[in-house]
């Protein structure tokens, strides 16, 4: 329900946003969606497992360009406010919710959907675990990439700074203190959440800043200038100058710009906003200038040489409007970081797994601990990674929350029988191992006492002091007791090596 009710305050507003009455149709209002997800690794133990396999999705954090209105009884006043959302994927019945409210929200064409470097995890991650595809997005990472004209863009806390937007640096303290926090873990605190929503706060703003100075570029560059031209060329192209002049007011007002000197972490921009509603409104208005005509024409009111003309506006024709080349040079890639999504090539190749390879290539040469290493292992390794699919899929998870691959190469090389054993070669568990009231465990272990190789094992010294015997396994009281005659030889020869050049020096 929570969920259904915030998907509507991003679409329609509330409080105010449609007509109440029974027959009303409520219209969308929403054309812009910022978005964010925080991702984490499967944990095993205290080591985090790495693999891009064992990621996924902890929280999702949205806004729209849509105001709710709030009212406030005491003074009986209303104001609008733009919400931040966070939704938990991890919280009972959220996670199989989030494709049927979700969904057609990131499907719609007609809304815009902005976010920072979402060709990283944010849209394989939507595609993997809710099935969510992404279409029409605008990436502020790859447009600042585009106005900096370097090989990568600006953080979003440094795009904060550059642009002046209020807060930046509260926002840049929090992104140092959370960035790499576990998203996994339950409650999170204030100080996370409150990170979660500075991360789409200013995405609707910086996409109008962004989108401001890629046209201001385009306009100082090379294929747009008239330098060379004539006032005759002029005249032959009557509408041009006109839309030069409307574009370069337009994007020259209000708001600060976008500065190469300025990329940088550390330093500071002299243009700021006193507040972001103020930034916010004064965007706004200079973008709705340049969006009062149609798609195919742009008129603005000039004096006409016609007098019984002068009142009406000059007409000016889209195929006279200049090409914006970086702005849709920013948009196009935009599109194509839509199109990442999960093909299932990143599943974990079990036969491929990197402890596995290195135990039979130690076997092979019979060297290091992996010299131990049959095929009796592999086999027993198979069976365990059949009944970690199993156990995912019962359990509804990735597999790698069962346990990683690493894991299950340890216990084929170590063959514990029970939990204690286990908990001896490795004591911090996972999860749905450490859990007594589940079979899983149980499960493991009695798959490994089953097995050939725990059958039919050598008679080999414990696997807990094998890797500290010598190159035949073979240490006697009587090598122990030379080893012992050797050391107390050499350090007594040493010691009477030492006394002798002590005293030559005092002499």
């Amino acid at each position: 329900d929570k969920l259904k009710l915030c998907v509507d305050e991003l679409m329609y507003g509330a409080n105010g946003s449609c007509d109440n009455s029974a027959n009303s149709i409520k219209v969308p209002k929403i054309r812009e969606l910022a978005f964010d997800l925080e991702m984490c690794n499967i944990l095993d133990g205290n080591n985090r497992y790495e693999s891009k396999t064992g990621i996924r999705t902890c929280l999702i954090q949205v806004t729209s360009d849509v105001a709710t209105v709030v009212h406030h009884e005491p003074s009986g006043t209303s104001t609008e406010e733009f919400k931040d959302f966070v939704i938990d994927p991890l919280a009972p019945g959220v996670w199989d919710a989030i494709p049927t409210y979700l969904g057609p929200l990131f499907a719609n064409p007609s809304i815009v959907k902005i976010g920072q470097g979402i060709g990283g995890m944010d849209t394989t991650s939507l595609h993997r675990d809710f099935g969510i595809l992404i279409v029409n997005a605008f990436d502020t990472y790859e447009a600042s990439t585009i106005l900096s004209r370097r090989k990568s863009g600006m953080g979003l806390a440094t795009m904060c700074q550059n642009y002046g937007l209020p807060n930046w640096e509260h926002y840049k303290k929090l992104k140092q203190k959370y960035q790499c926090s576990d998203w996994q873990k339950r409650p999170l605190d204030d100080g996370a959440l409150e990170y979660g929503r500075y991360d789409i706060r200013f995405l609707v703003t910086l996409r109008k800043l962004l989108m401001r100075d890629l046209a201001k570029m385009d306009m100082l560059s090379a294929g747009y200038s008239r330098s060379g031209s004539s006032q005759e060329d002029d005249s032959e192209t009557p509408g041009l100058s006109t839309i030069e002049s409307q574009l370069g007011s337009a994007i020259s007002s209000g708001v600060s710009s976008f500065s190469e000197n300025e990329f940088n972490d550390t330093g500071t921009s002299d243009n700021s906003f006193d507040n972001f509603q103020d930034a916010k409104e004064d965007i706004d208005k200079t973008l709705e200038d340049n969006e009062n005509g149609s798609a195919d024409v742009f008129v603005d009111s000039v004096e006409s040489n016609d007098a019984t003309t002068s009142s009406t506006g000059a007409i000016i024709y889209a195929s006279e409007f200049p090409c914006h080349h970086y702005l849709m040079k920013a948009i196009s890639i935009s599109q194509k970081r839509c199109l990442k999504l999960w093909t299932g090539d990143e599943e974990e190749l079990i036969m491929r797994n990197p402890s596995l390879l290195s135990m039979i290539k130690q076997a092979a040469n019979q060297k290091g601990h992996g010299k131990y290493w049959t095929d009796s292992n592999t086999k027993l390794y198979e069976k365990l990674a059949e009944w970690r699919r199993v156990a995912a899929q019962k359990e509804k998870v990735h597999a790698s929350e069962v346990c990683p691959l690493d894991f299950l190469v340890h216990v084929a090389f170590k063959l514990p029988k029970d939990r204690w054993e286990l908990r001896r070669f490795s004591y911090l568990l996972p999860m749905l191992l450490e859990d007594e009231n589940l079979p899983y465990c149980n499960q493991l272990c009695e798959l490994v006492a089953s097995s050939d190789v725990f059958q039919h094992k050598r008679q080999l010294p414990s696997p807990d002091v094998v890797f500290y015997l010598n190159e035949n396994g073979k240490h006697n009281d009587e090598e122990r007791g030379k080893g012992l005659l050797k050391l107390l030889l050499a350090s007594a020869v040493f010691g009477a090596i030492l006394f002798t050049v002590t005293r030559s020096r005092r002499r």
